[in-house]
């Protein structure tokens, strides 16, 4: 298999331990980290984390024997209009965990922006907050890669907006995690629209699926078509991780829960498509 399997960690459960126990437990050897929780602490988002909360994670990583395939910073999640400046000291903080995390990935969004046609001003910011912080991560964290992930009501929703993304800001350390998921949700063929475009530009792969909008399975259930886009990443050689992100129990604009049950759920169909490759 050419791919790292991983998992965002928070749709588990909030304690960071268990978390990496039951990822153990599933075979997989990678964690994406979003939302964290720590003995004698509160939940917090990876970008609010201190050094010291930095240090205990590293710590617990170690112990399970686990690596950070990601971080999963809520940049970019944010409506257009709103000031950058917020979102951007977001940045600083998710930069922070990635480099210190040893992150291959850290990743963002593309803000939310207004519905209907979009006036030339709004998309000329949208690709300035994204040079700022492709070029934010190359000074702070060289050996870590910013990825866009595609999702609805986000300047990047739809195909067109995310090839404009790539090839306006052009910046070596800017790629995107594929969400076929999103795409079906958003109203499009993540295989024969999705994939040709954007196969050049894709680091990783989000894994969940949908029937459409609210409508979440496991993978290979739905319509993102998981057996012909792993296929052909397969026979091209694209992408580095395979990262379950299964929201079988909610699918938050913010986040996601799915629980340990339905995560073993989500894996077991994984594991499916992987063998039908064979």
């Amino acid at each position: 298999m050419i791919w790292k399997l991983s998992g965002l960690g928070d749709e588990i459960t909030e304690m960071f331990p268990a978390q990496l126990d039951v990822l153990n437990e599933l075979g997989i050897p990678n964690v994406e980290i979003r939302r964290f929780r720590l003995a004698g602490g509160e939940q917090k988002v990876i970008n609010e984390a201190t050094d010291d909360d930095l240090d205990r994670l590293d710590q617990a990583l170690a112990g399970a024997g686990l690596t950070c395939a990601g971080v999963a910073s809520p940049v970019g999640k944010y409506p257009i209009e709103e000031p950058f400046a917020p979102d951007f000291e977001r940045f600083r903080g998710s930069v922070r965990a990635a480099h210190r995390l040893n992150s291959p990935y850290l990743r963002v969004f593309s803000s939310y922006v207004p519905a209907g046609d979009l006036p030339a001003a709004i998309r000329d910011e949208v690709m300035r907050r994204l040079r700022e912080i492709a070029a934010l991560a190359a000074s702070e964290a060289p050996d870590t890669t910013v990825v866009v992930e595609n999702e609805s009501e986000l300047y990047g929703e739809g195909v067109a907006h995310c090839v404009d993304i790539f090839e306006t800001v052009d910046a070596p350390n800017l790629k995107m995690v594929f969400d076929a998921s999103n795409f079906v949700v958003a109203g499009v063929d993540p295989f024969a629209e999705a994939w040709p475009a954007l196969k050049e530009h894709i680091a990783y792969f989000h894994i969940k699926d949908a029937l459409g909008p609210g409508q979440i399975v496991p993978a290979g259930e739905g319509r993102a078509r998981w057996p012909q886009l792993l296929r052909a990443a397969r026979d091209e050689g694209i992408g580095t991780h395979l990262t379950l992100e299964p929201h079988l129990k909610l699918a938050g604009k913010s986040f996601g829960d799915t629980g340990p049950e339905l995560y073993a759920i989500a894996k077991h169909a994984l594991d499916r498509l992987l063998a039908a490759l064979d």
